[in-house]
């Protein structure tokens, strides 16, 4: 009895080690996946300039340049099966509307929302939800690219913008877009398209295989293969300088008044 109750502690030390062993083993292949995906990818294509650079923290940041449009995008990327990359951006990126507010002292009754005609023709056909309550934004004109509209201080906290789409199959025929927090006495706020949100929302379902250096495209059928570029430290520090910089942008200034972001 003895015996067997020392050799069922040897086997469940053993086994506890082995575990241990396998989820160590696990940990530092992982890591060194990371160390070893550090550098730059080219991924310029016709008529469109662009890259990525992936870094060993797991911060990736992918550029692309082509037409109007210059696409800079930060997140994190992760590695599945040592080789398969997926890419996460940063979830302010994929926000379809900005909220800046501010305090006027000269309004106390009223909020007074206002904004700016986008690119997007769809994104026109707004309206701010507030207590359950909707109000349309004015039409556009060809005199006007911007348009505001003034109503009463809601009693709750969160407002809403949404998009009346009549092909919406439900019973109220818009989509809600995105929401956010009214902070204490925000009476003027400013309203802004994210001309990107799509754009990044697309990189987010990107993929690639990276095997040895090598990193394949996966998202169209020719399926380029691109060699890394090794990196030094003072690219790295640009990258993650120019991506805290992005964060840090909290507020703008219009009319000489300060609006701070309120999403």
């Amino acid at each position: 009895m003895r015996y067997n109750k020392k050799l069922q502690f040897h086997i469940t030390l053993y086994t506890g080690l082995l575990v241990f062993w396998m989820l160590t083993s696990q940990g530092f292949a992982q890591e060194n996946n990371y160390k070893l995906a550090e550098g730059f990818y080219e991924l310029s294509g016709f008529e469109m300039a662009a890259g990525l650079y992936l870094l060993e923290d797991q911060t990736f940041f992918y550029f692309a340049s082509f037409g109007n449009v210059d696409l800079k995008i930060y997140g994190v990327y992760t590695i599945f099966n040592s080789k398969k990359i997926t890419l996460k951006p940063d979830n302010n990126l994929t926000k379809p509307f900005y909220f800046y507010g501010y305090k006027n002292p000269n309004k106390t009754n009223s909020i007074t929302f206002s904004y700016k005609q986008p690119y997007d023709q769809k994104a026109e056909k707004l309206f701010i939800e507030m207590d359950g309550k909707q109000a349309r934004f004015p039409e556009f004109s060809s005199e006007t690219e911007t348009v505001s509209l003034s109503v009463k201080l809601p009693k709750a906290e969160i407002i809403k913008i949404g998009y009346n789409n009549p092909e919406q199959q439900n019973a109220f025929q818009y989509d809600i877009l995105e929401t956010a927090k009214l902070q204490d006495g925000i009476n003027d706020i400013k309203i802004f398209h994210n001309y990107y949100a799509e754009m990044t929302f697309g990189v987010s379902k990107m993929t690639f295989n990276l095997e040895n250096g090598n990193l394949t495209d996966l998202n169209n059928s020719n399926q380029k293969t691109t060699h890394k570029q090794e990196i030094n430290l003072d690219i790295k520090n640009q990258i993650l300088a120019f991506i805290a910089e992005q964060k840090s942008n909290t507020s703008i200034v219009r009319d000489e008044k300060v609006y701070q972001k309120l999403n």
